[in-house]
Order: structure tokens, then C-alpha cells, then sequence
């Protein structure tokens, strides 16, 4: 089991803005592309806009993130 960090980002015509807090996940059998992907799907604050999650394993954001899924729905 591992511990990830997960960001959830919108698009703002210039750059990436963090949307919610970033949110440790602990003792997770799910890998980082899993959770990404089922943090995309189930999202609903995506409002015709860019969107982005983002997932690092383990707490440190410093690095290139290990998975990362895009979001877009119609408003």
C-alpha cells in the first residue's frame, strides 16, 4: 500500500490555478494512474472549462507528477 498526494487544477487562460487544498490519500492499493483516472470520472466541478488531476506518490509536490488526467465536460 502506498500514500498519495492528490491536486486537483484549473485552466485559466494563462496558467494552471489549484482549485482544492491537496489531499493526502494513506494505505492505498490503487495506483497513482488508478486513482487519477477515478478522481477524472467522478469529478464534477469541471464546467465546460480545462481541468486537471494530479496525483504524486507519497506527500512531496516538487517532483513531475506520477500520474496526471484531464478533464473537460460541457457545461
Amino acid at each position: 500500500m502506498a500514500a498519495y498526494t492528490v491536486r486537483i487544477e484549473r485552466w485559466d487562460s494563462q496558467d494552471w490555478r489549484v482549485q482544492t487544498p491537496d489531499t493526502e490519500i494513506e494505505d492505498d492499493e490503487r495506483t497513482s494512474s488508478e486513482i487519477a483516472a477515478e478522481i477524472a470520472l467522478l469529478e464534477t466541478v469541471a464546467d465546460g472549462h480545462r481541468w486537471r488531476v494530479r496525483v504524486w506518490r507519497g506527500t512531496s509536490t516538487d517532483t513531475r507528477p506520477d500520474a496526471e488526467e484531464h478533464i473537460q465536460r460541457s457545461p
